[in-house]
């Protein structure tokens, strides 16, 4: 059973549930092996849509994370300036996680890199606000994961 999602999980503050998925960040430091070859067939066979619309604090289960499937996270808050229109999260958040990671394995000897990165803002009593980017499903010609501005609208590869 995923203890990060329903209702009993979502009734709770933002700062209990970011404590709970940190907690679970420090106690597992395995890192997950890369998808090569044809472990990577879930890429055509797993339904991406599953992901998107699944509105817990974990992956759904059984899902694998073949793309991604390595990157390293970090607490976060959001400080808003407060001039604009904007509500909700774009206000501020106190409680997030972000996770950065690179699509696929690189190769040292081949300069590039397709990084992005998720976030998650924990809201008291609520689902989570989540958000994704990247620079390009193509990558960039540099191991530096800052080098371009990221988004959330990609063109086609």
């Amino acid at each position: 059973m995923n203890q990060y999602w329903g209702p009993e999980y979502e009734s709770q503050s933002a700062a209990c549930k970011e404590e709970m998925i940190w907690e679970r960040c420090l106690e597992d430091d395995r890192t997950q092996e890369w998808f090569d070859g044809i472990a990577q067939l879930p890429i055509f066979t797993q339904d991406i849509q599953v992901t998107f619309d699944w509105e817990g604090d974990a992956m759904p289960e059984g899902r694998l994370k073949v793309v991604h499937a390595q990157g390293t996270v970090t607490r976060i808050n959001y400080q808003s300036i407060g001039d604009h229109p904007y509500t909700g999260i774009f206000k501020g958040a106190q409680h997030g996680i972000m996770r950065i990671s690179e699509v696929s394995r690189t190769n040292p000897s081949v300069i590039r890199t397709s990084p992005g990165f998720g976030i998650k803002f924990l809201r008291d009593g609520m689902t989570s606000a989540n958000g994704f980017g990247m620079f390009s499903f193509a990558g960039q010609p540099s191991f530096n994961f800052l080098t371009n501005s990221w988004t959330t609208h990609l063109a086609e590869p």
